[in-house]
């Protein structure tokens, strides 16, 4: 009779334990419409071996501008943020690193989230990068506009001084996923 007692508990806390690891945590994979805010959000400058100079976030991200967007005006949204989100703030100014040229501030999108801009362009990340280096979003058309990594070097007469990056001849192209580039 005690063994019965004793195995009851063990294969309750087994079920349990296999509930927990199937997922009973409220987690979703959906990808969320901006990066995680911070309170200044730092853009820094790195080496991509096929691009050159260009400007990432705190994590060593990809950092793009859009075609589509006008200085100090984001015309992502909705599905075009849950692939391009943006790099956002709570509080506080963003944080030039070494070597970053050109104003960096921010401007409040028409969901009341801080966008970090650069020169007035906003600027954002790509859901398809998953480590830092991953360039997958340059050369990218979408949404209604060409995206490009935000390089560093000396401003335009007009737009960010983040000049896009130049298309490298062996950009690979996406493979489309239905609803994926707004097709």
């Amino acid at each position: 009779m005690i063994k019965r007692i004793v195995g009851v508990p063990a294969v309750l806390l087994a079920i349990g334990l296999f509930a927990a690891a199937c997922g009973g945590s409220a987690h979703s994979s959906t990808p969320s419409p901006t990066t995680s805010p911070t309170a200044g959000a730092t853009v820094m400058l790195a080496t991509n071996p096929a691009l050159g100079k260009i400007l990432v976030n705190a994590q060593g991200m990809t950092l793009y501008v859009f075609g589509a967007d006008t200085p100090g005006t984001s015309n992502c949204s909705t599905a075009c943020l849950q692939n391009w989100p943006a790099l956002t703030v709570v509080s506080g100014n963003p944080i030039a690193g070494s070597g970053v040229s050109g104003t960096l501030g921010t401007i409040t999108r028409s969901d009341g989230v801080k966008q970090v801009t650069l020169n007035g362009m906003p600027l954002y990340t790509f859901i398809r990068d998953t480590k830092p280096g991953d360039a997958n979003g340059q050369g990218v058309t979408a949404f209604g506009g060409l995206w490009t990594a935000a390089m560093a070097g000396s401003a335009p007469t007009s737009g960010p001084s983040a000049t896009p990056a130049p298309t490298p001849a062996t950009t690979p192209t996406p493979t489309p996923v239905p609803g994926y580039y707004g097709y």
